[in-house]
């Protein structure tokens, strides 16, 4: 029995909502987990997808008996339950796989944990596709019984990312838009049942509202309780002081007796009221001491909770601190210490909430120091701060004489091969910004750059003299500290080390080698496979990931030689270039421009925006015609691989507004999704006229099966990207 659109086709579109709004909102939480590595989008999303194909393939296989309505009804009350498991089950990955707040995960226990949040929703959401195409299949229609069923299920999952997007820009918590997305979809209980008259709840649907309404009226409490418990285990049972969800990232603030620990994304972002002194001591005075008299003092990130304090310790007149989350500040004042509400209170600061390259690109002050406190380059969002690109916007923004700064991992005797690679990447991306720089090494490696020669001929009792005439105090800093850092034997040493090799690679945008340098430095600590894997896929750029689904679809045209097997060739390259285009174009735009936690949902919405009206676009056309169109797509996906990263590294070049950058990748994303959306459907028509024995419904299954095992591996690639 068909399903009829006015009967299965809103519970589908609800279906692909609440789908998709489970997967952003697992992602995110997954990203915490994962302190905040974008690299592991890749395998979150390949595992997903793998997830609903053995739910599709489960789907194919449920006897002829379940070609109806009413199981579709089952299995549907049964997806609701799957949407908070899955969240919630991303939430506590770590806690699940015994792993504490603080220590990384390393690639088996990333994966596990992807499976973790995947596996309900993903698995009933490609299980209820399948139902719903062996459903709407009816002998003789082309397959537009199919395609009605993915136009439907993809034009919701459009609605669920634009969703999760708006609420997550009105500041909502991740726990509420679940709430609200489980609220909407349950409304699909309505719609779903037979059609021959015995379908009650359509007939008499206020008992079923009634009974909706009462779920909710005891859920909706037992859902904040669920949140309450869960972020607790999430953090280990410590003490939650804070906890917030805004549309960069989430931020955590535990309390162990009277110390507070502040994570941003999963990383340690500062603590208080005893912070790292000599980190900070020494990043603060060490470049103000450098220069003579320094008076305008800029801060990108990090500077709350200890930095700024130093730094207001010098006569200098204007400070400006540049922070992107403005929940992070607002959890640094929850652990009301004295230090950051008197740091934050000083008049000569001025704080600006937004994108730190932003106001570096559109700022007309100039600084004597600029500070870069944002830690190691773990993240592209961090990791952005660090590039070539980055630099030479902080050098437009120095004053003449002006210096940057930046501190690294070290050590005072030896560096592994790891953590020398990646001093020598900053040194290098520093070196093609800057026309000197300056390495000061010790536990914590201190940067110096500038254009002015004299940063280069600054001693040690330079130093001590200055720091003596400031009056300077500090619990570590001191005159002898400062000769001691300076002592020749070891800096000259540690440029000999660092700066001797001129072949290392600098750290650019759309070649982010800082951020595997980092990765690799601390899986050397902690997960040294990881490490290896890295050090393999550091030399692997974008164009050699795009070329492997080329290299598939020739191989594919030249070995297959049956049509049908043909078509879920190219269908099996055309999701692998989705997905590999869809996580490429995320990534750059997140070390291009940022927010990418923030925009992800945009991306996608836009990839699934663009496949519903592909796919409602080829619908209708009779099978010779869908198999010259579907092949002209296949060319003209291959023609994107090739020009994509040409693209790229166009709109890096050009360096359009703002606004315009998202809206640009959205755009690509879009016109991607639409070929996807439209080989879909094309490739039901065409094999329609082929007469594949499966029927339409199975071959739906198929076609859909081998678009989601391409995605799957595409997502594994993109992760080396």
């Amino acid at each position: 029995m068909a399903i009829e659109p006015r009967t299965g086709g809103p519970p589908v579109g609800l279906a692909g909502m609440a789908g998709m709004a489970a997967q952003v909102l697992a992602l995110r939480e997954l990203l915490v987990a994962f302190q905040g590595n974008e690299l592991t989008l890749g395998l979150v999303l390949a595992v997903w997808v793998a997830a609903e194909a053995v739910g599709v393939w489960v789907g194919r296989r449920f006897p002829a008996s379940s070609d109806s309505p009413a199981w579709y009804s089952r299995f549907y009350a049964l997806g609701l339950t799957a949407i908070p498991a899955s969240f919630y089950l991303a939430r506590l990955s770590r806690s699940l796989l015994g792993v504490p707040a603080g220590q990384a995960l390393d690639a088996g226990e990333m994966a596990l944990a992807a499976l973790l949040a995947a596996g309900p929703a993903a698995l009933t959401h490609g299980l209820l596709f399948a139902l719903a195409c062996r459903a709407a299949g009816a002998p003789g229609d082309g397959g537009r019984g199919p395609a009605r069923v993915y136009i439907q299920e993809t034009a919701g999952t459009l609605a669920g990312a634009i969703a999760v997007t708006v609420f997550l820009a009105m500041g909502w918590r991740a726990s509420s838009i679940l709430g609200a997305v489980l609220v909407a979809a349950s409304l699909g209980c309505l719609r779903t049942g037979g059609t021959d008259g015995r379908d009650r709840a359509r007939r008499r649907p206020w008992p079923v509202v009634a009974a909706l309404l009462a779920v909710w009226a005891v859920g909706a409490p037992l859902l904040q309780h669920l949140d309450r418990w869960s972020i607790g285990r999430q953090w280990s049972g410590q003490d939650i002081v804070f906890h917030a969800d805004s549309p960069h990232g989430n931020v955590a603030v535990v309390r162990t007796g009277q110390q507070y620990a502040v994570y941003y994304g999963g990383l340690l972002a500062a603590a208080v009221p005893v912070p790292d002194v000599e980190s900070q001591e020494s990043l603060a005075h060490l470049p103000l001491v450098f220069h003579p008299r320094p008076e305008a003092v800029l801060i990108l990130a990090g500077g709350a909770g200890g930095l700024l304090a130093e730094i207001q310790e010098h006569p200098v007149r204007r400070i400006t601190y540049v922070e992107l989350d403005r929940a992070l500040l607002q959890a640094m004042l929850a652990t009301a210490s004295p230090t950051v509400v008197a740091e934050l209170d000083d008049p000569r600061l001025q704080v600006v909430h937004g994108d730190a390259r932003r106001y570096l690109r559109l700022t007309s002050a100039r600084y004597d120091a600029v500070i870069l406190g944002a830690g190691l380059p773990g993240t592209l969002q961090i990791n952005r701060l660090y590039t070539r690109e980055s630099f030479r916007l902080v050098n437009r923004a120095l004053a003449p004489g002006g210096i940057l700064a930046l501190a690294a991992p070290g050590h005072r005797a030896y560096l592994g091969p790891e953590l020398r690679q990646l001093l020598q990447c900053l040194f290098a991306t520093l070196d093609g910004a800057f026309e000197h720089v300056r390495v000061l090494p010790g536990d914590r490696v201190l940067f110096l750059a500038s254009d002015d020669p004299g940063l280069v001929e600054v001693t040690g009792a330079d130093l001590a003299r200055r720091w003596r005439e400031r009056g300077g105090e500090a619990a570590m800093v001191s005159e002898a500290y400062l000769e001691y850092r300076l002592n020749p034997l070891f800096w000259r040493r540690a440029e000999e080390e660092i700066a001797g090799d001129r072949l290392v690679r600098p750290n650019t945008d759309l070649h982010p080698v800082g951020l595997f340098h980092s990765l690799r430095y601390w899986g050397a600590m902690f997960t040294p496979g990881l490490a290896g894997l890295l050090g393999a896929a550091g030399g692997i750029g974008p164009g050699w990931i795009l070329a492997v689904p080329v290299l598939v679809f020739i191989g594919g045209r030249l070995a297959l030689r049956s049509p049908r097997r043909r078509v879920l060739g190219a269908v099996f390259t055309t999701g692998m270039v989705g997905m590999v285009g869809d996580v490429l174009l995320i990534l750059a735009l997140q070390s291009i421009h940022g927010h990418g936690y923030q925009l992800i949902g945009l991306l996608l919405a836009a990839f699934m925006g663009g496949a519903a009206a592909g796919a409602h676009r080829a619908t209708g056309h009779p099978p010779r015609a869908a198999g010259r169109l579907f092949r002209r797509l296949e060319w003209a996906l291959v023609a994107f691989a090739l020009l994509v990263v040409p693209g790229l590294w166009l709109a890096r070049a050009v360096e359009p507004a703002a606004g315009a950058l998202p809206a640009i990748f959205a755009l690509t994303c879009a016109v991607l999704g639409l070929a996807v959306g439209a080989q879909f459907t094309l490739a039901l028509a065409w094999l329609a006229g082929e007469g594949d024995p499966a029927g339409m419904a199975g071959t739906a299954g198929r076609i859909y099966g081998a678009d989601l095992a391409g995605g799957c591996l595409g997502g594994v690639l993109a992760g080396t990207v």
